[in-house]
């Protein structure tokens, strides 16, 4: 579901603007015939950028690599804030500095965006008066308003359904956004996929132009790997007099936009995740947003004039020093847990689906479900009892877990400790390959064998046309013991 609605509240208190240019020219050329370079077609257009326009190499220029270990107090600050573009009001809770990571990786330092979904059971969470879950992620804006340049990040963007990853500009000079939402976006992960980019630019919240560009010829963007996000933004497109914005995925060039949407105020930058209720249901515990660098470079002000902006984040913004990030390892979030509630130590109820935190009952089961001392790790595991033979196809116990957003030729890791209460005990680990729809592809089933804890492993490649993995458990027969489930990437 496209985003008919965004709008963004109050944000700043502004200060009056005025038109400027360092070098003190403010004219833009004259008209010229632009061809528009091609989309898709190597890196080429990207690494021709001093071909283009040159470079101010100024005070906002900026490479931000965490080379110090955290966050530049000058250059950022950690916000918490709540905003909602359309969708289910009360869905989310919004950007909360509390959610912001330092990951390890060696010698070097990532900055890490948290993102707790519908099934995390953290104490601290907000939670609506039907006892739903309100998820939240994180964002950090920098300090300065930066003007027409290079803008680029290098991340592993937040994997999962219901999140929205972005990298985007904004700055509203009236605090009116039917008259100013200066705004340049890229967002991954709207609509619950991440094979579209959200390419999008505005300057009034009628006047904007936007597009879902189909990137899997490049890659999908959850796949668990660093990829580099860039766009280019100018204000006289090669002495055209036209604005201008081209996107890149891994320098490769998905879109260029020009006209009356594209801005010509200076913005902030602003990077992070949030979980609206557009972007798909959040059925998830935690995942991170891990980003490896953040850059700017300015465009030569002579030519790519801008009008300056000056304000304060009307959201509670914190310096990085006063948040004080947690320092978490990088193997700690690197192949992270795709299955919630894996550990099979608890059979509480989520008020989200009224599944068993992500473990859901089918409808053919006509057994029961209990927890069991009888354990491979921790305290319990999950006892799949069968009902009674009824002489029907089915009459055993069936429980599943869905993890969407998987594509073709992805690889995962699936561990289950499984085991038989007796001879007369049966049943199954199955997996299931479903189309976004729910039709199955094709399927896998692994018989639980022996009395005793064993451990059963599969490594698991997504075929074509498969976007959802269902792991299914089951008693056929008797009583089947489930514990210490686990996926994640290979």
């Amino acid at each position: 579901m496209k985003r008919s609605n965004h709008r963004l509240f109050l944000l700043f208190v502004l200060v009056p603007t005025a038109l400027t240019a360092c070098g003190g020219n403010t004219e833009k050329s004259s008209s010229a015939e632009v061809v528009p370079p091609t989309t898709f077609n190597g890196t080429d257009y990207y690494d021709a950028i001093n071909e283009r326009v040159g470079f101010e190499n100024g005070d906002l220029d900026f490479d931000e690599t965490l080379s110090d270990g955290v966050l530049a107090d000058d250059n950022w600050w950690i916000l918490d804030g709540y905003w909602d573009a359309g969708g289910e009001t009360n869905w989310h809770n919004g950007v909360r500095s509390r959610n912001v990571r330092y990951i390890k990786d060696g010698n070097n330092t990532y900055l890490g965006i948290r993102s707790r979904g519908m099934y995390s059971r953290d104490s601290d969470l907000a939670k609506t008066s039907a006892g739903r879950v309100k998820p939240e992620g994180a964002v950090i804006m920098s300090k300065n308003f930066l003007k027409p340049g290079r803008f680029e990040i290098d991340m592993r963007t937040m994997p999962r359904e219901g999140c929205v990853t972005a990298m985007w500009t904004y700055y509203s000079a009236t605090n009116n956004e039917e008259t100013s939402q200066n705004e340049i976006d890229i967002e991954l992960g709207g609509s619950g996929q991440y094979k579209n980019e959200w390419t999008t630019t505005w300057t009034t919240h009628t006047t904007k132009e936007t597009d879902s560009v189909d990137c899997s010829p490049i890659t999908y963007f959850n796949d668990g790997k660093f990829h580099k996000y860039t766009f280019d933004w100018y204000t006289d497109y090669l002495g055209s007099g036209k604005t201008w914005i081209d996107w890149f995925v891994d320098g490769v060039l998905i879109k260029s936009i020009t006209g009356d949407a594209v801005p010509f105020t200076a913005m902030p930058l602003w990077i992070g995740t949030w979980l609206p209720s557009w972007a798909g249901n959040p059925y998830f515990d935690t995942d991170y947003l891990i980003i490896k660098e953040i850059s700017y470079k300015q465009f030569d002000s002579l030519t790519q004039y801008a009008t300056d902006a000056r304000g304060n984040p009307g959201y509670a913004p914190k310096k990085p020093s006063v948040v004080a990030p947690e320092t978490i390892s990088y193997s700690d979030v690197d192949k992270i847990e795709k299955l919630s509630n894996g550990s099979m130590e608890s059979l509480d109820m989520c008020a989200a689906d009224s599944s068993y935190y992500g473990w859901n009952v089918e409808e053919a089961s006509k057994g029961s479900v209990s927890l069991n001392s009888d354990k491979s790790e921790g305290s319990h595991s999950f006892a799949l009892t069968a009902g009674e033979d009824d002489g029907s196809a089915y009459f055993g116990e069936y429980l599943n877990q869905k993890v969407t957003c998987l594509y073709e030729g992805f690889k995962l890791h699936l561990k289950v400790d499984a085991k038989l209460l007796d001879a007369f005990s049966s049943g199954n680990i199955e997996i299931r390959y479903l189309k976004s729809s729910g039709v199955e592809v094709s399927n896998e089933i692994v018989a639980v064998e022996g009395t005793s804890w064993r451990t059963i492993e599969k490594t698991i490649t997504m075929p074509k046309g498969a976007e959802v993995l269902q792991v299914g458990i089951t008693s056929e027969t008797g009583t089947v013991y489930y514990d210490n489930a686990s996926l994640r990437y290979a």
